[in-house]
């Protein structure tokens, strides 16, 4: 029997040069996407239109033409009537009793219309049934099996109708965040009051939920959106009143076959009156998705204007933001959204809800680490089972430093020097004991000088006294 070559030797059969290439440079690493966000929510269809089923299923999507394909549109409105009289055009009336389809369909419109580039869709249902916390549950589990998903968002579970549902799901959320370590929270407040400070109190009294707070961010108030509704005309009942007061009820659609210009002004009616409510969390994953692709994930996600918002359900004054920026008590502090005469729509704040943690109380130093994390998290995996010695430990820190240098000069890491932005250890005696090798522990132990906002800007002011 013959007997095998050797690997080493299999290749240099006859005499001859041979040529070898051998790389000596670390392996690299390149920073993870920042700004995928899962929407979790009731669609219109659930995959039947395109053939398969996405039920509780993970689906990226990078535009609405490709959620349309997947999931429909907002589906059917219920209870949107037009009154009418004819011998007034301006006594037209629209109305819209009770609106909730398609709330996740209008959230992907704001998503983009922001900046956002591409998100998840995770379908816990059809939007024509009530909304159930053990649905939103499912989809939240459903999110774990995606490991590119980096924000969560659950624009429509403000529509369930138990405030300790919503919060205790806005709890698990974060739990799972904070187990993952890679992902962050987009929070609406359940429901807004009729007074801010209000709104504020049963948000701050119905979270429970303490640990993972630094992986979520909370905004206020909701967005009267510049979007329309997606209606049918023969969906839309018109009350038509003749001269002597007596109502007559028919279709918009009937409407177009007896009168054209009014069957015209009643859809220029209903489009210019009748808009969407949503909750902010869905412009600003948008606003996230701009701002890391031009600056970059250490910039704080503020001072950025919205699109397509016609007005703010509430208007937040300077005195109402500090109450809702500081919470003394337990750091749940909440990001507003305010207009500015001559700039629009502002994000103005960028905190998370553990607004008392000196470290952790800046959505962009918990996001920035949080990218820092996962992106050293793949090329260290190729690392394991490699002999725990000096060569391993040496490529590792080479690795890791040339990752954080190159971040330092992006302007991510604060410090005039490379060694005063970061420092990276790996090493017996530095990070390990001969007791870590033999139970085959290789730490590597990094530090980072974050950048962080500047959220107070003092302008100070002195008069210089005239001298005789």
């Amino acid at each position: 029997m013959a007997k095998s070559i050797p690997p080493h030797l299999r290749k240099f059969r006859s005499p001859g040069v041979y040529v070898e290439e051998v790389s000596l440079a670390p392996m690299t690493i390149s920073p993870v996407e920042t700004a995928i966000p899962a929407f979790i929510g009731y669609t219109h269809l659930t995959g039947e239109k395109a053939g398969v089923d996405l039920m509780a299923v993970p689906k990226r999507i990078s535009s609405m033409q490709e959620y349309t394909t997947f999931f429909g549109t907002a589906g059917k409105e219920q209870g949107l009537s037009l009154e009418i009289n004819p011998s007034n055009a301006n006594a037209m009336q629209a109305r819209l009793a009770n609106p909730k389809a398609g709330l996740l369909f209008y959230s992907l419109q704001a998503f983009f219309a922001n900046g956002g580039r591409s998100c998840f869709v995770i379908s816990v249902g059809n939007s024509a049934q009530a909304p159930k916390l053990q649905d939103y549950q499912n989809g939240l589990a459903a999110s774990k099996k995606e490991e590119r998903i980096t924000l969560l968002c659950f624009p429509d579970a403000v529509g369930l109708l138990e405030e300790k549902d919503y919060y205790q799901l806005m709890g698990e959320a974060m739990l799972q965040c904070s187990q993952m370590r890679s992902r962050f929270l987009l929070m609406d407040l359940h429901k807004q009051a009729a007074d801010n400070l209000q709104s504020l109190a049963q948000f701050r009294n119905g979270l429970c939920q303490s640990e993972g707070r630094s992986f979520a961010a909370a905004y206020y108030p909701y967005i009267i959106s510049q979007l329309n509704y997606t209606f049918e005309p023969e969906d839309v009942e018109v009350h038509l009143l003749d001269p002597k007061g007596r109502q007559k009820t028919i279709s918009l659609a009937a409407l177009k076959s007896q009168d054209e210009r009014l069957f015209r002004n009643g859809i220029a009616e209903i489009r210019k009156t009748l808009r969407p409510v949503l909750p902010p969390s869905p412009y600003v994953a948008g606003a996230y998705a701009l701002v890391d692709g031009q600056r970059g994930v250490w910039k704080a996600p503020a001072n950025v204007s919205l699109q397509g918002i016609q007005a703010l359900t509430a208007n937040i004054n300077n005195l109402e933001q500090e109450q809702f920026n500081v919470d003394p008590v337990e750091g749940k502090s909440v990001n507003a959204i305010r207009e500015f005469s001559g700039r629009g729509f502002l994000v103005w704040g960028a905190r998370t809800l553990a607004g008392n943690d000196n470290e952790w109380r800046y959505v962009p130093v918990r996001r920035f680490v949080i990218m820092v994390e996962s992106s050293l998290k793949e090329p260290l995996e190729r690392i394991a089972f490699e002999a725990n010695n000096a060569d391993t430990w040496t490529k590792t820190k080479s690795m890791t430093e040339n990752f954080l240098h190159e971040l330092w000069r992006n302007g991510a890491i604060q410090g005039t020097k490379p060694d005063q932005a970061y420092f990276v250890r790996c090493g017996l005696g530095q990070t390990m004991t001969q007791q870590d090798i033999k139970e085959g522990r290789m730490i590597l132990e990094l530090g980072l000088a974050a950048m962080r906002p500047a959220e107070f800007v003092i302008l100070r002011i002195t008069q210089k006294m005239n001298q005789a």
